[in-house]
């Protein structure tokens, strides 16, 4: 068996010979038990009281007004295993409560069907159907006819599991209502579909238990893989582990297989290792791309741009930087991701604090424009010009303010400069030395709009646009240096 990846379009692909083992981890590892079920508390928590046989109102025994089952789920999520799971616990003839004995005959049968849907060894007590093939009248009158049969000797219960429920017809749905209403009590129904609204809500409403099944949070399987890849001795950092679980969307299923390719093929869970085989970016790699963007690196930015979308693979690379500022962001506002290690949380606090968080949403705007774009690369190069033009402008902004501001302050110099003190009669000198000391004084103030004239100018040089307010005061300047005090 091989491993072949490598990049969309390249025509280079490097391959491992995979050394086949007995069992695949996901197999190997998938949940004998409730206990054994990733996340889902409060589901579970339900579960185990359908099973309590402590329970007063259960009278020694399990909760047996509960006929008929309603799971939903996303693809992924686990509501198959569960399923198995409940049919554990109903054909269990131990005297455990909550749980499978693990010593009668049944649990044996209930062991081989959890792990491989395998239904011999209940003698036809269970029945496994994939809804698609309940398409007509027919084939659910044949169905029912099986599980009215009570159940052989030595099985409580005849179980009928429909699975992807919404397939059926709408003529099986409406016969299925009369017959869940007034289901014998030997029989258990469970529907199980990851699309529940084509439905008909009656037959979701008569089934006495409606139980949802979520994927485990990122925090929950990130401990689950830690825990396997420690049993297996494979080597592993948190960093990819974490990429395995982004790149798995979290299926418990999906993961585990991507954790045996590596571990089948010699290599590690380290990030290095989980990225060139599953073709993701490094934390490394992402932040070099955020901080050229968002520090104007023409060479660095467009360099990264140009090579991930020569490999074919740049909707991957946004998908990921996407999540990688999404990340960031959550860890600067003090709310880190329960799956992250407390290095990371440092490392993404301290790359984050150097820029401004309305920075990092634009550079996440021009990213997610970018991903519904026909062309991302001409979306993303388009956008960093765009981004570097608006920098420049407001760079020039605050300059013209900053000159505007000392040009303002001349003015107000000169203004101040130009307020001529003059006798308190108009027109009148006591003397001659009175007249020729306000001479002198105009002169002097003369002067010193001359020199201020010639301040004027430089600033007129700097900043060209305000050129009609610097010409407005030279005049004022010409006009008072024309001056003359008349006696």
């Amino acid at each position: 068996m091989f491993l072949i990846y490598g990049n969309k379009g390249s025509s280079l692909f490097i391959c491992y010979n995979l050394r086949m083992v007995d069992s695949t981890l996901a197999l190997k590892y998938r949940p004998k038990g409730l206990s054994d079920f990733i996340g889902n508390e409060v589901t579970k928590k339900l579960i185990y009281g359908f099973f309590d046989k402590s329970n007063p109102n259960h009278k020694g025994s399990i909760d047996k007004s509960i006929h008929n089952y309603f799971i939903t789920g996303t693809t992924g999520c686990g509501k198959t295993t569960l399923t198995r799971i409940l049919v554990g616990l109903y054909m269990c003839t131990g005297d455990t409560s909550g749980v499978m004995c693990g010593e009668c005959n049944n649990c044996s049968a209930s062991e081989e069907y959890i792990l491989t849907g395998n239904t011999d060894g209940f003698m036809d007590c269970v029945i496994e159907y994939n809804a698609s093939s309940l398409t007509g009248k027919d084939s659910l009158e044949e169905l029912i006819q099986r599980i009215q049969v009570l159940p052989a000797i030595g099985f409580p219960y005849r179980i009928a599991f429909i699975d992807e429920c919404h397939r059926m017809s709408q003529a099986a749905q409406d016969s299925m209502l009369k017959y869940v209403e007034d289901s014998p009590e030997h029989v258990i129904m469970i529907f199980s579909t990851n699309e529940p609204e084509k439905v008909l809500t009656t037959l979701k409403d008569r089934c006495q238990a409606r139980i949802k099944v979520e994927k485990p949070t990122s925090k929950e399987l990130l401990a689950h893989l830690m825990t396997v890849s420690q049993a297996e001795n494979i080597k592993y950092d948190a960093a990819g582990l974490r990429m395995i679980c982004s790149y798995s969307e979290n299926v418990v299923r999906r993961s585990l297989n991507q954790l045996n390719t590596l571990a089948s093929a010699g290599l590690t869970a380290k990030a290095s290792d989980v990225a060139k085989v599953f073709n993701l970016y490094t934390d490394d790699i992402l932040s070099r791309f955020m901080k050229s963007y968002l520090e104007l690196n023409s060479p660095e930015f467009l360099g990264l741009v140009s090579r991930v979308s020569s490999s074919g693979d740049l909707d991957n690379f946004i998908s990921n930087s996407i999540q990688f500022l999404v990340r960031g962001s959550y860890v600067r506002a003090g709310a880190a991701p329960e799956d992250m290690q407390v290095e990371e949380v440092r490392w993404f606090k301290t790359l984050f604090q150097d820029f401004e968080p309305s920075a990092v949403a634009q550079f996440l705007s021009v990213l997610t424009r970018a991903q519904k774009s026909p062309s991302a690369q001409v979306s993303l190069v388009s956008s960093f010009y765009e981004h570097v033009d608006q920098v420049s402008q407001r760079a020039k902004d605050s300059q013209v303010e900053e000159t505007l501001g000392r040009l303002q302050q001349m003015v107000q110099r000169l203004t101040e400069s130009l307020q001529v003190r003059v006798p308190d009669k108009p027109g009148r000198f006591t003397s001659a030395v009175s007249a020729d000391l306000a001479l002198e004084s105009v002169v002097r103030q003369g002067n010193v709009v001359r020199t201020q004239q010639e301040q004027m100018r430089e600033g007129a040089q700097v900043l060209g646009d305000v050129s009609d307010r610097v010409l407005s005061v030279r005049e004022l300047a010409e006009r008072v240096g024309g001056f003359i005090v008349k006696p």
